[in-house]
């Protein structure tokens, strides 16, 4: 399976991931996150849907990244 499809499915929660797949996953989750948050610095015209949109989508990539990330972190922290 291709690697971007199975780390798509491991982050929307469909494939179960491994410590470093979790790891490597939350940090293209953060990464990602960017592409909600950087066009509110420059979209001063959009409408209060688009930007809250964008803030709602970031939240979500933001939180899921942090939860995959914690995950992993728990469990090289009981090592």
């Amino acid at each position: 399976m291709n690697k971007a499809l199975f780390m798509t499915a491991g982050f929307l929660g469909f494939k179960t991931l491994t410590g470093k797949d979790r790891k490597s996953t939350a940090e293209w989750g953060f990464l990602l996150s960017a592409l909600f948050i950087v066009p509110l610095f420059f979209l001063h015209e959009a409408s209060e849907l688009v930007k809250i949109t964008l803030q709602v989508f970031w939240g979500a990539f933001v939180a899921r990244s942090m939860f995959l990330s914690d995950g992993t972190w728990k469990k090289n922290k009981q090592r």
